[in-house]
């Protein structure tokens, strides 16, 4: 039992361990969670304003960009000087936030293309294709790569001095600020370093505030184990917060019912054991008395049979001689009391082999095979065909009979006594009738051997099964000796069944002995037939 105990605490306290390393780490995690969420969140918004600030001022520079730009342009692409117009190009697109220049001549469709970062073009190229080549004009209009803003493009015209003059060409511009890439890629860095700051700032912290916080915990879950494994745990201190306070008072309180509530219990066991190993050596010694009572009725037995018995066969021999020698010599009254004194000594004879019998019935071990009832029954049924033609009896037997798995030779037994019985008894009855049937039960199986004979009377009935008891109404008709019915139960009794009575005066008997479902191998249903 203390090797149990030690098992089941070492589990528990692994366990209670693991858990409150596992809470460490929750509060732990969820720290670091919340640190990092405020972070990222700080971060977030600081790059979204930032990035609007930059964006309108990128805009607006792209407007008076374009606007300048296409002053400029406007001699050269009105004279058609190329060289010119390349000059001026290239001049612009020494400002690092210009990333493409393309001028469109309005009479002839040429194109000027000047490229300065081929990312920001080609995202402006796929969009204006994916739009139809439309554009707004003097509208700073975003370019974006993979869902991100990474620049505008800007598109106006140049025109003549003229005031009634048609465009000269379309100017479109392509900006994108390397600082604003730069100044995010240092916000993330920054947030990163702020949030692996913090972080190094909050884990011991959070790790001091959970030890602090687990600390009146594991003390109840060590005194918890302790007290599972059938030991006293000492009181808690009842400090730290009210919650912590009200569970060490309430686990206190626990402790010390729990701990009375043993010491009972285990006082109670030593008594319940002491009673009952004494009551153990008592019964021990009603089993050996009844051993020796047993061996002393079957030594008891014995010397009747022999001791009776060996005088009996000797008076019915000198009997049964003197009537073989002198029956003519002799009154008949003589010879009449000689021949009733034969036949008395034969019946005590048989009664002391019954009594025998009986004794043995629940000393010898069972040998139990699988067997066919209904054959069995049947050849019972044949053995008393004389008995039964002589006295005009009807017996009938149900064909749904079990397959069993018992001793034959006791079925046989108590089926015949049974049978013999009603025969017997069956008295001056008008209808005269043996039926045996058997019915399926929850838990057995009941066989019935039912006859029409004159009843027993209801006071008779709770002695039938006595050793030499008989009816008192059976009159010298009856040949029985009061052994069979003790039999019979003595034999049901053996296997774990119950034998029973049900008898009305005037309308027969009905006996029924039970048979374990145990023993059943099978249960036909088929309807009843003559025997």
């Amino acid at each position: 039992m203390n090797q149990a105990f030690s098992e089941t605490d070492l589990r528990h306290s692994a366990h209670e361990r693991s858990g409150l390393r596992s809470l460490r780490v929750r509060a732990l995690g969820f720290s670091l969670l919340l640190v990092a969420g405020a972070v990222g969140v700080s971060s977030f918004l600081l790059a979204t304003i930032t990035e609007r600030q930059l964006a309108s001022e990128l805009r607006l520079y792209a407007a008076q960009s374009g606007n300048a730009l296409s002053n400029t342009l406007r001699r050269p692409v009105e004279r058609h000087e190329e060289h010119a117009i390349v000059a001026e190009v290239m001049t612009a697109l020494a400002d690092p936030r210009l990333s493409f220049v393309t001028i469109t001549m309005h009479d002839d469709g040429a194109v000027i293309e000047r490229v300065r970062e081929r990312q920001v073009f080609s995202a402006h190229h796929a969009r204006k294709t994916n739009a139809g080549g439309a554009m707004l004009l003097n509208e700073a209009i975003p370019i974006r790569n993979r869902g991100a803003t990474i620049g505008y493009a800007y598109r106006t015209i140049i025109a003549s001095d003229r005031y009634d003059s048609r465009p000269l060409a379309y100017l479109t511009l392509g900006f994108s600020d390397p600082t604003y890439r730069v100044m995010r890629n240092q916000l993330s860095q920054s947030a990163i370093i702020a949030a692996s700051l913090v972080a190094l700032g909050v884990i011991p912290a959070v790790i001091l505030f959970v030890r602090r916080l687990t600390r009146p915990i594991q003390a109840v879950s060590a005194a918890a184990t302790e007290l599972a494994g059938g030991h006293r745990p000492e009181e808690l201190e009842e400090k730290g917060a009210t919650e912590l306070r009200a569970l060490s008072r309430s686990f206190n309180e626990m402790a010390g019912k729990l701990s009375r509530a043993r010491e009972a219990l285990m006082r109670t066991n030593a008594e319940l054991e002491s009673k009952v190993e004494e009551r153990t050596r008592a019964l021990q010694r009603v089993n050996d008395l009844l051993k020796l009572e047993i061996s002393d009725k079957n030594d008891f037995l014995r010397t009747v049979s022999h001791d009776l018995g060996a005088p009996l066969r000797n008076i019915a021999g000198m009997t049964s001689s003197i009537i073989r020698k002198h029956e003519e010599d002799l009154p008949d009254e003589i010879v009449s009391r000689l021949e009733r004194i034969d036949a008395n000594v034969r019946i005590e004879t048989e009664m002391i082999d019954e009594l025998l019998e009986l004794s043995r019935i629940g000393m010898r071990k069972e040998k139990p095979e699988v067997m066919n009832s209904f054959d069995l029954v049947r050849d019972v049924a044949r053995a008393f065909d004389h008995d039964l033609k002589a006295r005009r009896i009807e017996l009938t037997i149900d064909e749904n009979l079990p397959i069993l798995h018992m001793e034959p030779g006791r079925l046989r037994n108590v089926v015949q006594n049974l049978i013999d019985n009603a025969i017997k008894y069956m008295g001056e009855s008008p209808v005269r009738r043996i039926h045996v049937s058997c019915r399926r039960r929850e838990d057995n199986v009941a066989f019935t051997i039912e006859d029409t004979g004159p009843g027993i009377p209801e006071k008779e009935q709770a002695h039938v099964f006595q050793v030499f008891r008989r009816g008192a109404d059976a009159g010298d008709h009856a040949q029985g000796k009061g052994v069979g019915l003790a039999a019979v139960r003595a034999t049901v009794e053996r296997w774990s069944g119950k034998l029973s009575l049900t008898s009305e005066l005037g309308k027969g008997s009905r006996f029924t002995f039970t048979i374990p479902a145990d023993r059943v191998r099978s249960f036909p249903d088929v309807a009843g037939a003559s025997a």
